[in-house]
């Protein structure tokens, strides 16, 4: 009975943060289109100015969304982490499974803090806000690049090219960030994000 009941338990939390996953998704996409009827652009607005009174009647959107999202990265990493390790026994997998949840952990607890110290509330000169989207970001992509690492050693070409994609695309879309940070350049690194994690995320749960 009590095997049962941790794998019926072990079931509603899966269904929880998947219905977790997808409510974030649709809160950004709803902030998005309600910003954009105030004159919210993705190429001269960053992405932290959903967040912002001045550009949103609704900024509390974006912030529930990050914490949710930022909640949510800690089960998935786990699973992530215990999926990778139950596939293989190769020592490097392993180590960059521990890498990836690390990092994952890293960037999620950065996204729920964005949604703390959001554009309203980013602390002096918004150094608090900038750490935390700094950690997110940062963290989401190298989570991406250390879990991608096992597919690219899969027999499948299509998880292969998923594995190489995810090594190099949001890896690069971060450094040209980091050289000249622009409101399009932020919003393409952070779809270039979910368009590997989402996958990842289903993957580790199903």
């Amino acid at each position: 009975m009590n095997t049962v009941s941790c794998l019926k338990s072990h079931k509603v939390v899966k269904h929880y943060i998947l219905g977790a996953m997808w409510t974030y998704l649709s809160l950004v996409i709803l902030s998005v289109i309600i910003a954009t009827g105030f004159g919210y652009s993705m190429i001269s607005n960053t992405i932290s100015d959903l967040g912002n009174s001045g550009s949103t009647p609704f900024p509390f959107l974006f912030d529930v969304a990050c914490i949710i999202a930022g909640i949510i990265t800690i089960p998935y990493n786990l699973f992530l982490h215990s999926t990778s390790k139950s596939l293989t026994k190769s020592k490097i997998i392993h180590f960059t499974s521990r890498c990836g949840l690390l990092s994952g952990i890293i960037g999620g607890v950065g996204y729920l803090f964005m949604g703390v110290f959001s554009s309203d509330r980013s602390g002096p000169n918004g150094m608090l806000h900038g750490l935390c989207a700094m950690s997110a970001f940062s963290g989401f992509v190298f989570s991406i690049l250390f879990f991608s690492i096992r597919f690219i050693f899969s027999p499948q070409k299509r998880a292969k090219l998923f594995g190489v994609c995810g090594v190099v695309i949001p890896f690069v879309i971060l450094v040209l960030n980091l050289i000249q940070l622009t409101p399009l350049l932020e919003w393409m690194l952070l779809l270039s994000i979910l368009l590997h994690i989402v996958p990842l995320n289903h993957w580790s749960v199903k």
